[in-house]
Order: C-alpha cells, then structure tokens, then sequence
C-alpha cells in the first residue's frame, strides 16, 4: 500500500476513501430505503397490543394457538374451558425484524414485555410450560413437540444445536431429565440458546401465586454487551430476574421473527397472553461515551486499519510490526493487522492507544470492522481542507453532489 508524502496529496488520495468509501455507499444506500430517511439513521421496528383481534394479518397463529375475548390462548382448552393433554400452540409476528447486519456486523438492541397468566387450577402436578422465541423466519418447528418440549424442540432435535437455531426465555412448570434439578428451581425461568437445556435459570414463584395470577415480563438485549435480560414481576411484588450473554449473530441470521410457543404433556395448565409490545432498534451510527473520551463508531469490513493522525508529532510508543511514516507534517499513519481501539480526550485532544501507547489529536481511525472518527481538533481543519475532501469522494464515487449530502458527509468526520 503506498503511502501520501503531503497534506495536499492526502486530501486528494483515495487511500484514506478507499477505506472510507465503504461505509459511505452504504449509508447512500440506506438513505434511498424505507427504513432510513437520512445518512447515519437507525433501522427501528415495534409493534404492540393490548387486545388480541383474531382478524389480525400480522399475527400468525400455528397449531392450537386461538384467540377469545381479546386474549392469546397458545394451547388448547375443553368446552368448559379445562386444558387438554398434548397440546401444542404458536404464535409468531408476521413481520420480520433486521436483528443484525452482515455487512458491518451491527447487532439491534431490542426491549419487549409481555403480561401473561398460567393456570394450573390448584394442582401440585401440572405442566409444561410456554416460551418467548427469536427464531429464522422460515424456522421449521418439528413435529412431536408436545409436553416438556414446549413446541419448540423434539425428540429428534433436542439436543442438536445445528437443527435448533433459536434462542427462548422459557417458563418451565414441570422439570425433565434436562432442567435443573436443584427443588428451589422447579418450576424455573431459564434461558435457552440452541436447546432445551438453559444456559442460565432462576426459580419462578408461580407456585406461590393464585392460579388466575397475572405476571408481567420485561425483557432487554443490549448489543454492546450482549446480554439478554428478562425480568419478572408479579402484583405481591414476588419477582424473578435471569440473563445470560448471548451474541446472537452467532446463533440467529441476518432477519428472525419473534414470538410465543407453549405444550401441555399428560400433566395439563393454560398458558394464556394478555398483551405483547416489542421494539427493535438497529443502529447505523453509535456514538459512545467511555470515561469522558468521544468516540463515533462506524462498522465497516476491511482487512487493514489505518491511522491517520492529526497535527505534527508521531508520538511515543511505536510497537513492532506496525510501519510508521510521517506524512509533510501533518499526519502520521499507522498500518497494522489487528483491531485496535484509540481514544480521544475532546479537551486535551490527545489519544491513547493500547499499551498506553500516545499520539496527538488525530483525523481518523480505520479499524478491522470498525472506522473510528472522532475529531476534538475539526475546528483547527480549513475550511478549504474540508471542501477538497469533499470533492474527492463525490468525485470518485456515485455520490450527488447537494449541499445535503456535503454536509452529512463532512460531519462523520466531527463529533458533535
């Protein structure tokens, strides 16, 4: 890769667009699609109810799913209204939701919450349970999933990650051969990621609640640390709460559907859900803030990552396999193979690198999968610099040339 001797060749190279450009297209991109009305926008789905209307088109009802009086019913009951053995219902969104991008690999946070009742009419012995669902839109739900199954596994795929690609908030009433066994945990809530054993489970007080109680669940995803939370109330203030970290891009595609699944076996309860709300947000441009340092994030894929330093000094700390060179005085780039994240004081202008490595105020950041930008020293560019920056990408590249598009641009190069 050759490197630019001057402040001028800088701005006028597309070594630094090369990089760059990427991550431009794509944000072109998703302005002229539905989900984004601008540049660096959010893709944002939700939906909610609090009646259930059986005509609904977006609302998938599988097996012995039905809706009466307002309420979702996922497994079957008699004309008087007593659950039946070996009953398996679903009910899944139409809609499918962008849980992560293979190009940048950003991963959505999501929120939801769900009120729901489980009726075991007074009985010690009852089962098996209901669970909460992220799975393929074209998931194939196996057959013979009646009792501790819970409509989601079987015999056959129980215990095979490869044909189980999903990840369920289970509410377990009855314990299998595969559930904790500890008695303080039965029933449980637990978290399941490609089978029916949970990866993490705490006990759910149904027991000690009236059957017609009614409970109310709330669940999290944070993208950045990857944990699924899911919290659990019920009106005598008896509450549960589980998580586990779970990167779901490892687990789940690109686009899921979410939603209920629940089974009856011999031992028999209702599993009914009296109103759902969901919201996914999948972010396009993340600006962070750790320890009073700004930095906006970018996803990007490339192999290399460039540096391209601010000002005039190279710094200290220069580290073996990397190749410095100093370019006319005002930059120094940094070229290695590793993810490498630098830090930026917007009151000092200094950043950090690892190691404790220090360079001075800096352009840009390219990381494997990420651009890093955050410029405290923007203010000191010319004005001139910047348009010559400008022209060089709309230039080059299939980029219109508005005022618009110049000023979006530009300011992924600030943090605001």
């Amino acid at each position: 890769m050759a490197f630019l001797n001057s402040k001028h060749n800088l701005l006028q190279s597309t070594l630094f667009i090369k990089f760059l450009i990427p991550f431009l297209l794509l944000q072109h991109h998703i302005v002229k699609s539905q989900y984004s009305p601008s540049l660096a926008n959010d893709e944002s789905f939700s939906f909610g109810t609090s009646v259930f209307n059986q005509e609904d088109p977006n609302l998938i009802l599988l097996g012995n799913a039905t809706i009466s009086g307002g309420v979702l019913r996922l497994t079957n009951t008699d004309l008087f209204g007593n659950p039946v053995p070996h009953s398996v219902g679903r009910a899944l969104h139409f809609t499918p939701i962008h849980l992560w991008n293979k190009h940048n690999g950003e991963l959505a946070d999501f929120t939801g919450g769900f009120s729901f009742v489980v009726n075991n009419e007074g009985s010690s012995l009852h089962g098996d349970g209901f669970a909460f669902f992220l799975a393929p839109v074209d998931f194939h739900f196996p057959k013979n999933s009646s009792g501790g199954y819970l409509g989601l596994f079987s015999p056959e795929t129980v215990f095979d990650p490869s044909r189980n690609q999903l990840v369920a908030i289970e509410f377990d009433s009855y314990t299998n051969e595969w559930d904790p066994s500890s008695p303080s945990q039965i029933p449980h809530i637990g978290i399941d990621v490609d089978s029916v054993k949970s990866v993490s489970a705490v006990p759910w007080p149904s027991e000690l609640e009236s059957p017609n109680a009614v409970a109310h669940a709330s669940l999290n995803y944070n993208s950045e640390s990857k944990r699924l939370s899911v919290f659990v109330s019920y009106p005598d203030n008896r509450n549960a709460t589980v998580s586990a970290v779970v990167d779901l891009r490892n687990v789940l595609p690109e686009w899921i559907r979410v939603g209920f699944s629940a089974s009856t076996g011999e031992l028999v309860e209702t599993h009914d859900i009296l109103n759902w709300l969901f919201e996914a947000t999948l972010h396009q441009l993340r600006l962070r803030f750790r320890r009073g340092l700004q930095e906006a994030v970018f996803h990007l894929s490339t192999d290399c990552i460039l540096r391209i330093m601010a000002d005039s000094g190279s710094g200290s700390g220069r580290r073996s396999g990397r190749s410095v060179t100093r370019l006319s005085g005002m930059t120094t780039a940094r070229i290695a193979r590793e993810r490498t994240q630098v830090d930026v004081d917007p009151r000092s202008g200094r950043a950090s690198g690892p190691n404790g490595a220090k360079f001075k105020s800096y352009l840009g950041v390219v990381v494997r999968q990420h651009i890093s930008i955050s410029i405290p020293s923007w203010d000191h560019v010319e004005e001139a610099d910047k348009n010559l920056m400008w022209q060089d990408i709309q230039q080059n590249f299939d980029i219109p040339n508005t005022e618009v598009m110049r000023k979006k641009i530009l300011s992924i190069m600030a943090t605001r």
